[in-house]
């Protein structure tokens, strides 16, 4: 199985800026869809092949972002 979870955020048009946005403001680090396909393009990657506390920590970071 994967690690990742692809999801879609309202309102993005333009995910590599998203991604850059989220390592700048709350220092976590997201996959832009675009790195997939242009198709990936409004969607985001999160690996959470790490320890419960780290992955509760980024849920924690971009919770006010995403939320």
């Amino acid at each position: 199985g994967a690690f990742y979870a692809f999801f879609s955020v309202a309102e993005m048009v333009d995910s590599v800026a998203f991604a850059q946005k989220l390592i700048d403001d709350v220092g976590v680090g997201l996959a832009p869809g675009l790195a997939f396909s242009e198709d990936g393009e409004g969607w985001m990657r999160l690996c959470f092949a790490a320890d419960t506390e780290t992955i509760s920590a980024a849920m924690d970071r971009l919770e006010p972002i995403l939320g």
